[in-house]
């Protein structure tokens, strides 16, 4: 995989690709290698969740300074293999432990992103790698996941500007020393309150217990058009859609639950009437 550095030049030229937008998209995109390390990164998350899980192994994940890549295949081992991890709770809590608390540097790898102009040295978006990989997890596994896409969003674009503290320093004795927890407020705050939290749960999660296996060829991986093109494109057609989603979710519970009452109606009114001998208890 390439290094933060590396994925720099290829982020710049994914995004080159999306605002420049002309006959030459396609080969843009395939040549910033972007998709490449997308694949990379799901590819040997794929080996250490079979080596894991299949065959009862065990993996020592080190990366060039074990800040970067070591921590991206980590945290997507676990959400293959960890159905918690796929929640809501367990995926902040992964992000704390695995990104936050390991010490990746956040301050010095999203100091301007790729829209700026001269790149700072430190600078390389492998927690957005991160997120795309996620994404693309989310895409072949609906379902699975209880957090939507609108939360990845959210936390890509508190990485480079928030009004919250979550995401600053690059470490956490630098997150102690500039007293953030006390000075700031925290991003899950934001995430948990009770109203906004509705705008990020995924309303078709069903809970899945198994490890997710997922598909790493070409033709399975998509483009994040709801982040990179958001401001190219059309977004009403999406966000009616997924109003229409929630509604159908709800009638369909709001059914279950009349279904279920009548149910255990009809089974009162049977006993009644076998109590009363109108019915034959042999016969139900």
């Amino acid at each position: 995989m390439d290094r933060f550095d590396q994925l720099h030049i290829s982020y710049s030229k994914l995004i080159d690709a999306c605002i420049n937008s002309s006959t030459q998209f396609f080969y843009k995109l395939d040549t910033s290698a972007w998709f490449y390390n997308i694949r990379q990164a799901l590819y040997l998350s794929f080996l250490i969740a079979d080596e894991i899980h299949n065959k009862n192994g065990c993996f020592l994940i080190h990366g060039w300074d074990g800040l970067d890549n070591t921590l991206l295949i980590s945290s997507l081992a676990q959400i293959l293999l960890d159905p918690e991890s796929r929640t809501l709770d367990g995926f902040i809590d992964l992000i704390e432990r695995e990104w936050l608390h390991a010490g990746h540097p956040f301050s010095k790898r999203y100091f301007k992103s790729a829209f700026g102009i001269t790149p700072q040295k430190q600078e390389g978006p492998v927690f957005v790698l991160f997120l795309d990989c996620v994404r693309q997890l989310c895409e072949q596994f609906c379902l699975s996941f209880e957090f939507n896409e609108d939360f990845l969003i959210m936390l890509f674009d508190n990485l480079y500007t928030s009004e919250y503290g979550t995401f600053l320093g690059n470490n956490q004795n630098e997150r102690e020393q500039l007293l953030v927890s006390s000075r700031t407020v925290s991003l899950w705050t934001y995430v948990k309150n009770e109203e906004n939290i509705k705008k990020f749960i995924n309303p078709l999660y069903k809970i899945n217990d198994d490890v997710i296996w997922p598909s790493i060829f070409t033709q399975s991986l998509s483009l994040w058009s709801n982040l990179f093109l958001r401001y190219q494109i059309n977004s009403k057609p999406s966000d009616e859609a997924k109003k229409e989603i929630v509604k159908l979710v709800e009638t369909n519970l709001q059914v279950k639950i009349k279904v279920e009452k009548l149910r255990n109606d009809l089974l009162e009114l049977q006993k009644e009437a076998i109590d009363v001998g109108v019915l034959n208890s042999e016969n139900y």
